[in-house]
């Protein structure tokens, strides 16, 4: 889960520079200016490239925060279960003849 959030927004930054490069390829060599049209198209894919890669990012950060939560909480559960029995298990070895 740490992967992918981290790298999300770097997936979502490759879509920004790739777009910003498909607005400035789109430039006229006459003008000098872009198409209106293809600018815009350019600019919506590049912000919607960028907000998809963090929205990831975000959905996965909260999932893995919660599942390492779970996991604690059931570790803590286990090691409270656990403990009279290796206590125990321990108070035997202890009592128990050495052997030669």
């Amino acid at each position: 889960m740490k992967f992918i959030y981290a790298v999300a927004p770097l997936v979502g930054l490759t879509g920004t520079v790739t777009g910003l490069l498909q607005v400035f390829l789109r430039i006229s060599g006459e003008t000098g200016f872009p198409d209106p049209v293809a600018l815009m198209q350019g600019v919506a894919f590049v912000l919607s490239a960028t907000v998809i890669g963090f929205c990831v990012a975000l959905l996965s950060l909260f999932a893995s925060g919660y599942l390492q939560r779970k996991v604690e909480n059931s570790v803590v559960k286990l090691d409270f279960f656990l403990e009279p029995v290796f206590s125990c298990h321990n108070r035997n070895e202890s009592i128990a003849e050495p052997t030669l």
